[in-house]
């Protein structure tokens, strides 16, 4: 199985605790500008915004993609984005600034200037090394909330403007209509992407910030309870105890409780939501209310699903309806995961449980054969792997939607 790396950054913030880790004590490596920039650059980036080509490594994005934070502030700064008519520019801006963050990231890092902050790389619950963020990601935040007259509380680059152009605290949602859509839209493909990575301080920055400008919203709601999922999990708890922040960290019955409220929060925007209800009846089972989970779980699977998603809830009803000791249910429940991905070794494990506690160990053996018989990665492809990650759809998908859809 190929091994996945975790990449946590931690803002180096004087005396302050990480809201996604819950536990990196950090200093500030913010500084003010003491350079400005030729006035050109303000005519060099609006060039780059209109002539990029979404999803490529052109010419234009390697030129910005050089610029230090300093460069890229000053040019917008002399950019007025809350022109009538500018929605499509603003767009094309946004779809730079992500190409630049997607594009040059790396497994190690960003092939990018630094940005402030580190990057702690874990590897299946240890830590393996720092590396360093970008700063796009606050470019990105910061076009959306000039746009909108949106006060964003910084992080993002209220430390990097003067007062006179800081972008202070606002409550509320700025403004509706066609700003807003194309707010909520880059705000879930980037947070789409940011989990998919495994950069949940970052991604925990976009959900806060899309909570101030856009409102609630299930589906960033359903991102946020997937991170608080994950934190509960043991790989993650490994890294806590690596890094003896136990004392500060949530406990994964915490983080489970949060979740929980996450989901249903999602679900009371968007009933509809299926992965939202999948997810809550994940976590209602590892919190052993199984039979509250079966019934989420259930009512999902009657209604017209994704196979991914069809997948996940099918393995976890198989779960849950062995812990309540329905047996045949849980082995149809796990035939029905086999069906649709007939190569994931994941079902075959829940098979050859229900197989030893029946008492048939030769069959509960050839399971188990089946499932590490040797194949290509792409034949053995278990959704299981990266439920924690993927979503549906996947980033991959939103982000060529958003490319397609910003780049009109």
């Amino acid at each position: 199985m190929t091994t996945r790396s975790v990449a946590i950054f931690l803002p180096r913030r004087r005396g302050v605790v990480c809201a996604a880790v819950a536990a990196a004590i950090c200093t500030s490596l913010f500084r003010p500008l003491e350079a400005q920039v030729g006035s050109d650059k303000a005519a060099k980036w609006q060039h780059a915004v209109l002539t990029h080509v979404a999803g490529s490594a052109d010419e234009e994005l390697t030129r910005i993609a050089g610029w230090s934070q300093p460069d890229v502030v000053d040019a917008l700064r002399q950019v007025n984005l809350t022109t009538p008519g500018d929605a499509g520019f603003v767009r094309r801006a946004l779809v730079l600034h992500t190409d630049i963050a997607a594009l040059r990231r790396r497994p190690e890092g960003y092939d990018l200037p630094r940005a402030a902050g580190s990057t702690y790389l874990v590897d299946d619950g240890l830590g393996v090394g720092l590396s360093h963020g970008t700063f796009h990601w606050d470019i990105g935040r910061e076009i959306i909330a000039r746009l909108l007259s949106t006060r964003l509380n910084p992080r993002s680059l209220g430390d990097l403007f003067n007062d006179r152009d800081k972008v202070i605290v606002q409550k509320g949602i700025a403004h509706a209509g066609p700003e807003l859509e194309m707010a909520r839209t880059w705000f879930r493909t980037t947070a789409a992407l940011l989990q998919s990575w495994g950069e949940y301080p970052e991604l925990n920055l976009q959900v806060k910030a899309a909570r101030q400008i856009v409102g609630a919203d299930a589906v960033l709601l359903l991102y946020e309870g997937t991170t608080h999922q994950t934190f509960a999990g043991d790989a993650m708890r490994s890294f806590v105890v690596e890094q003896q922040l136990q004392t500060v960290a949530p406990t994964p019955s915490e983080e489970r409780m949060t979740a929980e409220a996450l989901f249903r929060a999602a679900l009371k925007l968007d009933a509809s939501l299926s992965e939202a209800r999948i997810r809550l009846g994940h976590v209602l089972g590892d919190r052993g209310r199984h039979t509250e989970a079966a019934k989420e779980l259930h009512t999902v699977l009657q209604s017209p699903i994704t196979p991914y998603l069809d997948y996940y809830a099918s393995l976890l009803l198989g779960r849950e309806e062995q812990a309540l000791g329905h047996r045949n249910d849980a082995r149809s429940a796990f035939e029905r995961a086999r069906g649709l991905y007939p190569h994931a070794q994941s079902p075959y494990l829940g098979l050859s449980q229900i197989a030893m506690a029946e008492g048939d160990r030769v069959g509960a053996r050839a399971l188990l054969s089946e499932a590490i018989q040797p194949l290509p990665d792409s034949q053995r492809q278990d959704p299981w792997w990266n439920i924690d990650r993927v979503h549906e759809p996947s980033a991959e998908v939103l982000l060529t939607r958003m490319r397609q859809e910003f780049s009109k």
